[in-house]
């Protein structure tokens, strides 16, 4: 059976602050279940580009994949910092800091004040990025991918003009972030902003239409 590969953050989940959104109105499902793909996500809430990247390494083989299957890769927000030694992320704008010590967390503080570090950080992030979706290209594997935040990189940007097909472009907008700021109804009942039923809905709709034309 062709399998639909996806990974990414809460975006690319069911995720719900409320618990009002079922698995099975999710966009990947609603994909998946479109396309007659088997679905295998590996995306996971609060998860940092260097999380996704491990779980890259972790659970996609390409020598193994088939032609016909198609990954899905969904950047997440850059400051975001992975955990090595936990295996998890921290992510310190929501004050996600659950299991971190004080000492910890000013260590990771400090290294997001510093812009020059994370400049650093995310430019290896993405030379890794780039290094995998230039493997997939390589081996004639359908892929798509898109990006929850602003990067600030140029590193990015020469992906994007690589692979404008592949780019799920934002509307326009910089990044997906920006566009769901300026979409309430794709919001949850209670102003969150990751996607509600209308949310997963059209973004499904969306996708669906990039690989329908690809």
């Amino acid at each position: 059976m062709k399998n639909l590969i996806i990974f990414g953050d809460s975006f690319s989940t069911n995720f719900s602050t409320i618990n009002e959104i079922d698995e099975k109105d999710s966009w990947p499902v609603l994909l998946s279940n479109s396309l007659g793909y088997e679905l295998k996500n590996h995306a996971s809430a609060g998860i940092s580009n260097f999380g996704i990247l491990n779980s890259i390494y972790k659970n996609l083989d390409i020598k193994k994949i088939d032609y016909s299957d198609i990954v899905i890769i969904g950047l997440t927000f850059y400051d975001r910092i992975y955990d090595f030694y936990k295996d998890r992320g921290i992510d310190l704008r929501n004050n996600n800091t659950d299991g971190y010590e004080d000492y910890e967390i000013e260590f990771y503080q400090k290294k997001l004040v510093s812009e020059n570090s994370m400049l650093q950080y995310t430019h290896t992030a993405l030379l890794q990025y780039n290094f995998i979706i230039d493997s997939l290209r390589s081996k004639g594997i359908q892929f798509l991918f898109w990006n929850m935040d602003k990067c600030g990189l140029s590193l990015f940007d020469k992906l994007v003009e690589k692979y404008p097909k592949n780019y799920i472009n934002p509307f326009g907008k910089k990044c997906w972030i920006d566009f769901c700021n300026t979409k309430s109804e794709w919001w949850q009942s209670n102003n969150d902003r990751h996607f509600g039923k209308i949310g997963h809905s059209e973004f499904f709709q969306y996708l669906y239409g990039y690989i329908q034309q690809k």
